[in-house]
């Protein structure tokens, strides 16, 4: 099954609210920059079950390397 505008758009929201309640330290803002910038690193992909995945994964150690050590 191949994905189309809307669920991306909708997988990219719930991966930055998601994230948003993950790393709390870090503005909501930034998490949407981050998670929007990571995401469009799988631009023009041809096979894009994967991007999800792939995007939070570069999200996540991006907002690690921003957020505070505890």
């Amino acid at each position: 099954m191949e994905s189309t505008a809307d669920d991306e758009s909708r997988a990219v929201q719930e991966l930055i609210d998601r994230l948003i309640g993950q790393f709390p330290s870090v503005p909501p803002d930034s998490v949407q920059d981050i998670v929007n910038t990571c995401w469009q690193e799988f631009k023009g992909r041809p096979i894009r079950a994967f991007v999800p995945v792939l995007a939070e994964r570069n999200a996540r150690q991006h907002l690690r390397s921003k957020a505070p050590a505890d």
